[in-house]
């Protein structure tokens, strides 16, 4: 789904996994700022207090001040509800068994599922951004959406052929080649897991605040969960809508564009203009990247 900025700019969050204080702290934010929330997913699970946030999160997006992706607790606890011949581990049997307790609560999940998104896009300052809970797989890019894509949206990508057991689950190793495939010019936001790039698992510790990386195509990735609703905190970016005032670059380039023409190749005149063009299209990509405008903002436990 590509939104269109109508408000400030966003305030994309990470996981929340049902701990409300913090969530709450999140939307009030958003609210002061005028900014749209667009949460990355696992919403629910670990914590308690799931009916809480999904209320909240449901009244936000029927006022459209806010937007959700599908995260893989909620695909587990919805697949579940649907079909529970599905195991489950003990993070979504604590919102199962709420289900189970509260009708009200099961109703308003399903609600919150029925309006779910696989992604969401963006464009700020001339940025583009693209939010999911998991990943992107490589081939999104290139215009599939076939299941192995979809399913990397929420679950990320894994090495299957090592298995790590926690907490009477098992684990595949998580791998972040995809990474490497986001385009020039786009920016990947994801919760999902962490402890994001280790090369192994690392239970109960979790980064202290957002992790970006950045591959040779000039494609960047930010990891937001920082282990909401398991002992870590809630964070967001935020990403505002400036008016960016590029007129002054634009007219430099123009006139030395001009100059350059009338230069003789290989000159010092022609040597000087091209690094002085080449210094100005770079202030004008920053200027214009909204990159650079993105804040983290930590809404603590």
């Amino acid at each position: 789904m590509e939104l269109k900025t109508e408000q400030n700019g966003y305030l994309v969050l990470g996981d929340v996994h049902a701990v409300y204080s913090p969530f709450a702290r999140a939307v009030d934010y958003a609210v002061e700022n005028n900014l749209t929330i667009v949460a990355v997913g696992d919403l629910v699970d670990n914590g308690n207090e799931g009916d809480m946030v999904v209320d909240a999160m449901l009244e936000l997006i029927f006022a459209q001040q806010a937007h959700a992706i599908w995260g893989n607790h909620e695909w587990k606890v919805r697949r579940w509800l649907s079909d529970n011949s599905h195991p489950v581990g003990w993070p979504s049997k604590i919102t199962i068994d709420q289900c189970h307790d509260d009708r009200q609560f099961q109703q308003a999940f399903l609600e919150l599922c029925n309006r779910l998104h696989d992604f969401i896009s963006f464009n700020v300052n001339g940025h583009s951004y693209f939010v999911a809970h998991a990943g992107f797989h490589p081939r999104f890019w290139e215009g599939e959406l076939n299941d192995e894509v979809l399913s990397t949206f929420r679950n990320g990508m894994a090495d299957y052929s090592k298995q790590y057991e926690w907490k009477d689950q098992i684990y595949p190793l998580r791998v972040y080649d995809w990474t490497e495939y986001v385009p020039e010019g786009v920016t990947v936001l994801v919760g999902h897991d962490p402890t994001p790039l280790r090369p192994e698992p690392i239970w109960d510790q979790f980064q202290a605040k957002p992790t970006t990386v950045a591959n040779n195509k000039g494609g960047k990735t930010i990891f937001l969960d920082c282990g909401s609703g398991k002992g870590g905190d809630l964070w967001g970016a935020v990403i505002r809508k400036t008016a960016v005032d590029t007129s002054d670059i634009t007219r430099q380039i123009n006139e030395l564009t001009e100059q350059l023409a009338l230069t003789e190749p290989d000159s010092y005149d022609h040597i000087k203009i091209s690094g002085d063009l080449e210094l100005l299209d770079r202030q004008l990509k920053q200027a214009t990247s909204g990159t650079s405008n993105i804040e983290y903002v930590n809404f603590g436990r």
